[in-house]
């Protein structure tokens, strides 16, 4: 009887756990930043490479597109304007102001803006501003996961004859310390990929495309980011999937590999319904 006594109080562990996650998780947290405090952060950036169309080596704008400023001090109200107004839970998300990011991304250039060109007019399709999660809490610490769509003016003042260098989107973690009310930790930065960034210049009276990657680019602050409690966590991969719901809807759909979707088409009798794309589905790049 020893050998099920021991799996049933490893089961009976096990759910305590489960529930301390859960009750853990659902407790409102207010997040504030009272305290006046400047912090530095460092801005790094790698050159535009694997250019379709060779724009790195035809246009200064693009070969030259480096961080405006190395390093630059940021106060307590920049950081502050990308908290929410009301508590959260960990897992929820809300929406700053668009402009609340702009601040830290005019260090790399600036001409950030936080309107997309390719979302104007009447058909527009594009998913600009903030969203931000709680992802983690414990007694000394909050952490706050960011996703933010912006782009960059390269010249121009967002009429006809503007040049724009599109990210696909920054993703980054703020870190507060609950008991000084203050940012420890902050990154934001764009993800790598073998694709990652749009071009269009001004030539004339329209412009010129190009697609490629930027390994870097980024701002930061040299302290690393802390280890947080993960009973009261959710991972990075779960954040960064919510995220790109508040952005898209279209992360809700499962979507599959082609193989897989056969088999699950044959298992369950169901059609496929196919897409090709020519780029990725679930950012700002082409």
């Amino acid at each position: 009887m020893r050998p099920a006594n021991r799996l049933t109080e490893r089961t009976i562990a096990a759910l305590v756990a489960s529930l301390t996650v859960a009750t853990a998780s659902a407790q409102p947290v207010a997040l504030a930043i009272k305290t006046p405090f400047t912090i530095e952060l460092r801005a790094e950036g790698t050159p535009f490479t694997d250019s379709r169309y060779r724009f790195a080596e035809r246009f200064p704008l693009v070969r030259d597109f480096r961080p405006a400023r190395a390093t630059a001090r940021h106060d307590a109200a920049v950081f502050r304007a990308l908290l929410p107004d009301r508590p959260v839970r960990v897992g929820e998300t809300w929406r700053p102001d668009p402009e609340a990011a702009i601040a830290f991304l005019r260090q790399v250039h600036p001409g950030a803006t936080a309107s997309l060109h390719h979302g104007a007019g009447a058909h527009g399709i594009a998913a600009p501003g903030t969203v931000a999660l709680l992802r983690a809490v414990d007694a000394r610490h909050a952490e706050i996961a960011l996703r933010v769509h912006a782009e960059f003016r390269l010249d121009g003042d967002g009429g006809p004859g503007t040049s724009y260098l599109t990210p696909a989107q920054f993703r980054g973690h703020l870190v507060i310390d609950r008991a000084r009310s203050v940012v420890t930790h902050f990154s934001l930065g764009l993800p790598d990929a073998p694709s990652n960034v749009d071009l269009n210049i001004a030539r004339g009276e329209g412009v010129i495309a190009d697609i490629g990657r930027i390994a870097c680019l980024r701002v930061a602050t040299d302290a690393p980011r802390p280890t947080i409690d993960a009973t009261t966590a959710i991972d990075d991969a779960t954040a960064a999937q919510a995220l790109a719901r508040a952005f898209y809807p279209v992360a809700d759909i499962e979507w599959l590999p082609l193989p897989q979707a056969l088999a699950r088409a044959t298992e369950t009798g169901k059609p496929l319904h196919v897409v090709t794309l020519f780029g990725p589905l679930l950012d700002e790049s082409c």
